[in-house]
């Protein structure tokens, strides 16, 4: 009976929780892609590129949508005080694969800039970890991101 009643409380699964849902993943994608870039406390121009290209070519969206997608991040970024809820919502929708394809667009925003802060790698790795990537993925992510910044 209290089964009945819990599964009475829980929203019906619909088009509209399907598309909430993909924007939460969305969103999610995006304010990490925005904590490694904001991680060397420096704006650039090159690093938001790379998040847009990121996102048109991670989630299929267009250039439009990926610029608007990452101004909400940056105000979500800006709000949270943890990223638990973000990296919960990727950890439980995407694949191992998958999440090795945002680290790879997380080192490229790191390296869009030309350089790579401390601060930025740090970051990576911190995101790696709790994407819960192995570190050798972490480690062969960057070497052949950085190869291709040289």
């Amino acid at each position: 009976m209290i089964g009945k009643w819990l599964s009475a409380l829980q929203p019906d699964s619909g088009p509209e929780d399907e598309a909430a849902a993909q924007q939460r993943l969305r969103l999610a994608c995006a304010v990490l892609l925005v904590d490694v870039a904001r991680a060397d406390w420096e704006e650039d121009p090159r690093e938001r590129d790379a998040i847009c290209h990121a996102l048109c070519e991670q989630l299929g969206l267009s250039a439009a949508e990926a610029d608007a997608l990452l101004d909400e991040a940056r105000d979500a970024q800006e709000q949270q005080v943890s990223l638990h809820r973000f990296l919960r919502t990727i950890n439980e929708a995407w694949s191992a694969q998958r999440k090795r394809e945002l680290l790879q667009a997380l080192w490229r925003v790191a390296f869009a800039d030309g350089e790579l802060a401390t601060y930025e790698e740090a970051t990576v790795r911190r995101l790696a970890e709790l994407l819960h990537l192995p570190h050798q993925d972490f480690i062969q992510t960057k070497l052949r991101q950085q190869d291709r910044a040289d």
